[in-house]
């Protein structure tokens, strides 16, 4: 008899994902439900990107990298207040390669949104030292995060904007597990300068930017 699973178990196996595709949607659905009411984090569009589909970016380990210690290759540094106790924390921060021409193609084409977990003392420190910053429309931080069970999501449904036009760029899927039909997964980024993800990124984001719904284009 060989090693692999016998019929029986590949059957029970496809029966129990189906069953926990079920529960994450029934999930979906209730957070969606409890929040539809609730205030949205962005203000209308501008004038500059009135009709523009917006393109939300996680930060780190998307667009850069930040280490606490000093790598071999850096662009910049931050210094930054710790949120606890006195003193203050510095950052070596490395950009992810073709990131500064990746947000200037985009901001062509799309309203940019920058969406981290991190708290917003270390991100504006970051983003104000970032040479891509001139590019970003509207930041929303870990405060604009929501739990939903084990998670911490970033609820597009909050911002305001039409989610056929909405898509999250994000190397980590539990923070797009309310809209992953919006989503648009990259591979997480730390020091590999031969990184080529953000070319063919906005290659598929440029094909896209025409579309009546983002969330029937399989990415």
């Amino acid at each position: 008899m060989g090693c692999g699973a016998s019929s029986e178990s590949q059957h029970d196996s496809l029966e129990m994902y189906e069953m926990e595709d079920e529960m994450e949607e029934r999930v979906r659905r209730k957070h969606i439900q409890q929040t539809a009411t609730q205030d949205t984090f962005l203000p209308p569009q501008e004038d500059a990107v009135s009709g523009k589909k917006t393109l939300v970016l996680d930060m780190d380990e998307t667009l850069l990298h930040s280490s606490p210690t000093e790598p071999e290759h850096f662009d910049f540094t931050v210094t930054v207040k710790k949120d606890v106790g006195e003193g203050k924390a510095t950052f070596w921060v490395l950009k992810r390669p073709g990131v500064d021409e990746f947000l200037a193609q985009m901001h062509e084409m799309y309203e940019i949104v920058i969406f981290t977990a991190s708290t917003q003392r270390y991100a504006d420190a970051v983003l104000n030292a970032f040479s891509g910053s001139q590019y970003i429309h509207h930041r929303l931080y870990r405060q604009h995060c929501t739990s939903v069970q084990w998670r911490t999501v970033k609820d597009l449904g909050r911002l305001g904007r039409d989610l056929r036009g909405v898509i999250i760029v994000d190397d980590t899927p539990e923070c797009y597990f309310l809209h992953p039909k919006n989503a648009f997964p990259i591979a997480r980024f730390v020091d590999d300068m031969t990184d080529s993800e953000l070319v063919g990124l906005a290659d598929r984001l440029e094909s896209v930017v025409d579309a009546s719904d983002v969330r029937k284009v399989a990415f």
